[in-house]
């Protein structure tokens, strides 16, 4: 079974470095730097995919407004980030778990120079 993980490519392109930080985590942002986050934490630091009510809480934990009038420059300082929707599928662990009985194709039979060693004859305790 494929499972797809969902999120945002955060891309800055001010020039103030900026952290943002949600549950626990920190997201450094320097002139040119993206991550992916997760699109609750977009909403949470930039109010991505938010009404403006939920910007405005996003504005003013960056520092960024203190009232209403200063909605349009805030806005302006969410210019300097570039948001793109990623997905990444995978196989779930439990159908690798289950692979794990397959058989694995066995080698040409050629040996590798790295291998010459003579094989053992002798049982391990008579070795050692």
């Amino acid at each position: 079974m494929q499972t797809v993980a969902h999120g945002v490519r955060v891309t800055y392109k001010g020039e103030a470095p900026f952290v943002g930080r949600f549950d626990g985590d920190d997201y450094e942002f320097d002139k040119g730097t993206s991550h992916i986050m997760s699109t609750d934490a977009a909403a949470h630091i930039f109010g991505y995919g938010a009404d403006r009510e939920g910007k405005v809480k996003s504005f003013a934990r960056n520092g960024w407004m203190r009232d209403s009038e200063q909605f349009k420059a805030a806005q302006a300082r969410l210019a300097d980030f570039q948001f793109a929707e990623v997905s990444a599928s995978f196989q779930d662990p439990i159908e690798l778990i289950s692979d794990a009985g397959s058989p694995v194709k066995a080698d040409d039979g050629e040996e590798d120079d790295e291998s010459s060693d003579p094989p053992i004859d002798k049982p391990l305790h008579d070795i050692i």
